[in-house]
């Protein structure tokens, strides 16, 4: 073992036995003056991209902005890929709600990015960061770079290796099915919006539908999936148009979220067809519509989940990794909520 090995393990010694690490202890790790370490961490934009991102890391990883074994979190920050979208959307609103109010609570100051395309010297002494909805792999290269804990709210990453707090879809979409296939639904068309083939929460839906129509001897077909659009109505009317037309005779719709159940019965009302006397309706995710649209989610079959406890959850969660304690994620459980959308046949 050399010199700088010794050191380096001495240094993990100190911060694992709570003793603070000095400027000059990163300095003689990082093989520089320490007024140069004092300017990276204090006037970081007074020194080069290199160096200053090599003694900031090092200093994340021997604890010099934390103090003792329970780390008082002082910073954090929240980023949402389209962060507008997800503000103003009816699912998201409610884990930022959580998240911001549980950050409140905690007296931990907030800071909200749209993106990570920020020099790392505007960011370095946050403790960590919550990620809202679907994070971009750039998003997560990022945070592993500088070593910054951090967890997914609401939105599993592709293959959910990393601690992610998300609704139960899988039981979620096997009790929903249940019912509808118990009311003796058998001809069940899935409308959906704009999906990716590796995402994992549409896989873990799709996977859970596929299984609840094989433990009750209904076969699948993928000629029973319509795509139409999570933001589009017009798309969702074209598709429930084409659902109407088929030679299957679907007797119920069953939708991977509200918003598209939604837009599914406002095409219904509007081509005078009755829900559910002609075709059944369901949705999933429970979320709450705007006064003007009120009137269909009253009628709505759905599964609700609880989506402030899940931005609860997550910071809670993102607290415990920066104090050093494991946390693999949570899966928060899924409520039905029967209402007249969906018939007996």
């Amino acid at each position: 073992m050399n010199k700088c090995e010794i050191f380096n393990n001495r240094l993990r010694y100190i911060y694992m036995t709570s003793e603070k690490p000095t400027l000059e202890m990163i300095a003689k790790s990082c093989k520089v003056g320490v007024s140069t370490v004092s300017t990276a961490l204090n006037h970081p934009q007074k020194i080069g991209v290199y160096t200053r991102e090599r003694i900031i890391r090092t200093a994340r990883e021997l604890g010099y902005f934390s103090r003792g074994k329970e780390v008082s979190v002082k910073k954090i920050i929240i980023v949402a890929d389209n962060y507008k979208d997800y503000f103003f959307g009816e699912y998201y609103q409610d884990v930022i709600f959580g998240i911001q109010n549980t950050l409140s609570q905690l007296m931990i100051p907030t800071l909200v990015l749209s993106n990570l395309d920020v020099d790392y010297s505007r960011i370095y002494d946050y403790d960590g960061i919550v990620f809202v909805g679907r994070t971009p792999p750039s998003f997560i290269q990022f945070v592993q770079k500088y070593k910054i804990p951090f967890v997914l709210a609401g939105h599993p990453y592709y293959d959910n290796h990393f601690p992610c707090v998300y609704q139960d879809t899988q039981s979620g979409v096997l009790e929903l099915m249940s019912f509808t296939i118990n009311c003796r639904h058998e001809r069940i068309a899935l409308l959906t919006g704009e999906v990716e083939e590796k995402d994992y929460a549409w896989n873990l839906f799709l996977s859970s539908y596929k299984w609840a129509l094989k433990r009750n001897n209904i076969e699948f077909d993928d000629q029973d999936i319509y795509q139409s659009s999570y933001h589009q109505v017009e798309k969702t009317e074209i598709a429930f148009n084409q659902i109407l037309s088929s030679k299957k005779r679907y007797s119920t719709i069953f939708c991977s979220s509200d918003l598209i159940a939604c837009f599914a019965m406002m095409a219904a009302k509007k081509y005078e067809i009755s829900i559910p006397k002609d075709i059944s309706i369901s949705g999933f995710d429970g979320i709450k519509f705007p006064r003007h649209l009120s009137p269909f989610q009253s009628s709505l079959t759905t599964m609700a989940c609880d989506r402030e406890r899940i931005g609860q959850e997550a910071v809670k969660g993102l607290v415990k990794l920066i104090n050093k304690d494991s946390f693999s994620g949570k899966v928060i459980p899924m409520i039905p909520q029967i209402r007249e959308s969906v018939r007996r046949v």
